[in-house]
C-alpha cells in the first residue's frame, strides 16, 4: 500500500497508517470488492516537501506506538525505543542505499489521513499538493501495472529495538 502511494506521486517516501488497510488479503485473486472491503475509509493523497530533519523527527515521534502505527515505502529505517525522544532513529536510508541528509528536502506521499497521527499533525497546514486520486485508487492502479502474482517485499522496511 506504501508502495503504491508513494508510486501515485511520485514520491521518493511514501508513508501510510498502519490502520489504513483494515485486514489482510488471503491467498488467490484480489477483486476489487476485496480492496473496497479492506480500504472502507479512502483518504486523499497529497505531496509535500519535507526536510530530511523534519521527516526524521516525524518518525521518531511517530514509531514511538504500538504496534508500528506506519507504514513506509522508499526507506529503511533503524529505531532504537530505548532512546530519548529525538535520537531514536538511528538510520535511515532510501532504496539503492543513500542516507537521509537532515538538510536535504524530500517529496513525500502521504494519505490526508496521516495527519491525523503523532508526529504528522504539524504536516497538516503546510503547502501540499492535492494528486486527485485516494489511496484506494492508488492501490488499485499500482496492482493492475504488477506482474502477477503479486508478492509483497520480503525486506522489513521498519526495524524497531523495543
Amino acid at each position: 500500500m506504501a508502495d503504491a502511494v508513494r508510486g501515485a506521486g511520485r514520491g521518493r517516501v511514501g508513508i501510510i497508517p498502519s490502520t489504513t488497510v483494515r485486514f489482510g488479503l488471503a491467498g488467490g485473486a484480489v477483486r476489487l470488492r476485496h480492496l473496497y472491503e479492506r480500504l472502507p475509509f479512502p483518504s486523499p493523497l497529497v505531496a509535500l516537501t519535507i526536510s530530511g530533519r523534519d521527516l526524521l523527527a516525524a518518525l521518531d515521534t511517530a514509531l514511538a506506538g504500538q504496534p508500528i502505527p506506519v507504514q513506509v515505502s522508499g526507506i529503511t529505517i533503524r529505531y532504537d525505543a530505548t532512546r530519548r525522544p529525538g535520537q531514536r532513529i538511528r538510520e535511515v536510508w532510501f532504496d539503492g542505499g543513500e542516507r537521509l541528509d537532515r538538510r536535504a528536502t524530500y517529496r513525500v506521499v502521504v494519505p490526508q489521513g496521516l495527519f491525523e497521527l503523532a508526529g504528522f499533525a504539524g504536516w497538516a497546514g503546510r503547502d501540499s499538493e492535492a494528486l486527485g486520486v485516494t489511496d484506494r485508487q492508488a492501490l488499485r492502479r499500482y496492482l493492475g501495472l504488477l506482474r502477477q502474482p503479486v508478492e509483497a517485499p520480503a525486506a522489513e522496511r521498519v526495524t524497531v529495538r523495543r
